[in-house]
């Protein structure tokens, strides 16, 4: 083999190594991305979840405090009513 032959070989194994790295770079580049989007996606899909829970709380609060305040009312009726059948002792 010549030594141009060689230079020019040498040289191709080079330009193939390099691509190789290039293309390996962009793949890691493409899984780097890829793993930041799902990243982001599940911590949106978090601030969500808990954003939803929140506003079920929300809603719910006043909802609870209603059933509440009706059970404290009929207990008072209730109270009355028990009151009024009972005749006084003096």
């Amino acid at each position: 083999m010549t030594m141009e032959n060689e230079n020019q070989q040498t040289e191709e194994e080079h330009k193939e190594k390099d691509e190789e790295v290039k293309k390996e770079a962009e793949t890691e580049k493409q899984k780097e991305k890829t793993q930041e989007a799902e990243t982001k996606a599940e911590t949106e899909n978090e601030e969500e979840k808990e954003e939803a829970e929140t506003t079920e709380e929300k809603q719910a609060k006043p909802e609870e405090e209603e059933a509440e305040k009706k059970e404290e009312e009929e207990a008072e009726k209730k109270e009355e009513e028990a009151k009024e059948e009972t005749p006084e002792v003096d």
